[in-house]
């Protein structure tokens, strides 16, 4: 990775800044990559794929439109964002049976997310600042336009009272916890993680 980054900034004349941010961009698609193929794997293997891959759905979605905090190191990312999303996917299968159709778990998730989106998004990080105004715009939009879409889907959910309740259950805890990510508090959170993995000597640098 480190070669691969110097090659360009050397061909394409790069500054520091400029050859951190590409780094930062590359190494979280191969470590968000890597999530979700452990992810998957370990989903078959708890008998947990269906719900997996209904809060992954979700949650990848709308983070790659409103951003939020994360864990600095590449490895520590890999690490707890493969832990939480198997969280919630057995969370699914504890309490998804009891309340999946119910009104306040189908509604109040996409309101809640639609709130923190008006006042959170696009939640940027110091390695990938979003300066563009034009690209806050269309981050904004995309966001509101997805929340808006899967809030309409839950009211078809909540009509026909089928089967899917129980992954729209399943997709509402990936975008709680996304929408968690977009707050002050999710960012002190994640920053309690950080320490941790570099202590451990999980980071790439």
């Amino acid at each position: 990775m480190k070669r691969f980054i110097s090659y360009l900034t050397r061909e394409l004349n790069l500054d520091t800044s400029q050859s951190e941010v590409i780094e930062y961009g590359l190494s979280s698609l191969l470590f968000t990559s890597l999530s979700l193929i452990m992810a998957i794997i370990l989903s078959v293997l708890l008998g947990l794929l269906y719900e997996t891959m209904s809060v992954l759905s979700v949650m990848m979605l709308y983070r790659k439109v409103s951003g939020g905090a994360h864990v600095s190191s590449p490895h520590g990312c890999l690490f707890l964002g493969t832990v939480i999303i198997l969280l919630l996917a057995y969370l699914t299968t504890l309490f998804a049976p009891l309340y999946a159709g119910n009104a306040l778990t189908i509604f109040v998730p996409p309101c809640l997310a639609m709130i923190i989106a008006y006042l959170r998004v696009p939640a940027d990080v110091p390695q990938k600042p979003i300066t563009s105004v034009r690209q806050i715009k269309t981050l904004r939009l995309l966001s509101f336009s997805m929340i808006t879409l899967w809030g309409l889907l839950g009211v078809y959910v909540f009509i026909t009272k089928g089967k899917w309740s129980i992954h729209y259950f399943a997709g509402n805890l990936g975008l709680l916890w996304q929408s968690f990510l977009l707050t002050p508090l999710g960012y002190q959170v994640i920053a309690i993680f950080d320490p941790l993995f570099l202590r451990n000597g999980m980071n790439d640098k």
